[in-house]
């Protein structure tokens, strides 16, 4: 017998798969987007839909990093790529250009069929990121539809498309984290954690810019913010800044 809200179920699941597959890492938007080595100064280009990771954005720009193969015949003094060299995804695929040299910041020493992988940084203007795929972006979507009280439930898609991990936890609080990215430094830490208190969300703490419209209270400490979203007792409050700044620190 046709078990319609089976069907529907896969379909759902599906659906959520294909976007996980599309927003798991931020992208670059159009074919041809061009990272400079300073503003003004093109290093290489990047196709779009490519996957990067991000900092801060400062002023118009935005510093990424992008891990790409590169042929290993292509390689100067051993850590110069020449320009006009082709960029590669894992796969083989090509993902963009060089366009001038480029010294390597960071390099994996790993060579595969006369290939290397590398590291490359650079900043992009910031309308060359797809916003979709920004977290902050996403979450701040959320927070504007509901503007209330939000539950666990409220970002089972958002987990999903963002591939959020099971944090740490005390007594009936628990926790998802989105890490940092690595454009910055080697061990960046965490980028966004969402508190629940059994099913309500609790708190956010977040190292950029997140569009909370209402919250109980809010607290810092650097680079992490932190969003109260319940009421509770100032003792509760400490804990739970106590509890997780100290440990999204050490990561």
């Amino acid at each position: 017998m046709f078990d319609k809200q089976a069907t529907m179920k896969r379909i759902l699941l599906l659906l959520m798969l294909i976007n996980s597959l599309a927003l798991q890492a931020e992208q670059i938007i159009a074919n041809g987007s061009e990272v400079y080595s300073k503003p003004g100064s093109i290093a290489f280009r990047l196709n779009g839909l490519t996957s990067i990771e991000t900092g801060t954005a400062k002023g118009l720009y935005t510093k990424i990093m992008v891990k790409v193969w590169v042929l290993a015949d292509r390689i100067l003094h051993d850590d110069h790529l020449h320009p006009n060299s082709k960029l590669f995804d894992s796969l083989g695929r090509q993902i963009g250009n060089s366009y001038a040299e480029i010294v390597f910041e960071r390099r994996y020493c790993t060579e595969e069929d006369g290939r290397i992988s590398a590291e490359l940084f650079g900043v992009v203007a910031n309308n060359s990121i797809d916003a979709k795929t920004i977290v902050e972006h996403d979450l701040n979507q959320l927070f504007r539809n509901y503007k209330k009280q939000l539950i666990f439930k409220d970002f089972q898609t958002h987990f999903v498309n963002f591939e959020y991990t099971d944090w740490v936890g005390s007594g009936d609080f628990s926790s998802k984290l989105y890490p940092e990215s690595h454009a910055t430094q080697l061990n960046p830490g965490g980028r966004v954690v969402l508190i629940f208190l059994k099913e309500e969300l609790a708190a956010i703490i977040y190292t950029r810019t997140v569009k909370v419209f209402y919250y109980e209270s809010q607290a810092e400490s650097k680079p992490y913010k932190i969003f109260y979203m319940k009421k509770m007792k100032d003792s509760e409050k400490r804990m739970l800044a106590d509890f997780y700044f100290n440990r999204i620190k050490k990561i």
